[in-house]
This record gives structure tokens, sequence and C-alpha cells, in this order.
């Protein structure tokens, strides 16, 4: 089994991890990530469970903005980040960088938080010239609904 998981702390201390739990990089085969928890400092976590809406596939990166909205990078096939507003209970506001089909990928992608609401996403143009990095600013709290504005 193939693992990739992306860790982050909460505003309320505690820790969410999205785990990748994959056995194949066959489309038919996509698993969703999973979401845990960690209530003291990673030691021990909570039964994962499936995102919800499903999310697939790879490379889970994980950012808490300063109003507490949680932001997840994603990708296989494309690439996207999509934001929890609800204790990471669910994922809403994708947004789709790569419309790539499988079997093609987009290459390498990754994402930081680089001021109280924004983040910045980046991807390879190797296999996707469409991809490149993108700035995000994040308007919303925990419990509202979440916008966001973005520059290439």
């Amino acid at each position: 089994m193939k693992l990739a998981t992306g860790i982050a702390m909460l505003p309320d201390g505690r820790m969410v991890a999205v785990v990748r739990k994959q056995y194949a990089h066959f489309p038919g085969e996509y698993k969703p990530l999973t979401v845990c928890w960690s209530d003291d400092q990673g030691k021990t976590w909570t039964k994962p469970v499936a995102t919800r809406p499903h999310l697939m596939n790879i490379s889970p990166t994980l950012a808490t903005l300063d109003h507490g909205v949680v932001a997840l990078q994603y990708g296989r096939p494309g690439f996207h980040v999509a934001f929890s507003l609800d204790d990471e209970q669910t994922w809403q506001d994708r947004v789709r960088f790569s419309h790539l089909p499988p079997p093609i990928i987009t290459s390498q992608f990754d994402m930081v938080k680089v001021g109280p609401h924004q983040l910045v996403a980046v991807s390879s143009k190797k296999m996707a010239p469409e991809c490149g990095s993108w700035k995000l600013s994040v308007c919303g709290s925990r419990g509202h609904r979440c916008r966001w504005a973005g520059t290439s």
C-alpha cells in the first residue's frame, strides 16, 4: 500500500491528517483520501474516515488559514484545492487548476500558506501546459461559505 499524508495544526490545538490509501495508479482503482485527527500532538489518531465528498487521490497538502478555514491540495487526475469550514467533516468550493482526464496526470504540485488568508498553489508545466502558479486569497470563516480569488 502506498501512503502519503498531509498534516496541519488546527486553531483549537488538535492536528488533522489527510491520508492517501492507494493500492494502484489505475483510474478504476482510485480510492478517496481519508481524514483523521489527533488531540495529543500526534501520539494517537482517530480511525480514518473517507473525505466527503470523496476527493481523489494523491499528494495531500494541508494549510490552516488564520480564520480557521482548512485548505487541502490534492491531485491525480488533475490538480485541485478544496476547503473545509466544518472541522474537516466536508470539503467544498473545490478549485480545479487542471482538467486533464485519465490516464494523463498533472506532474508535480504543491501549496503553501503565504499570508493570514492567502495560499500559493504551484504545479509543473512539464505534463500539463495549462498549469503554473496561482495566488489564492480565501474569504470566509468556519461555518460560512468559502470564496476565493486567484491570480496566476
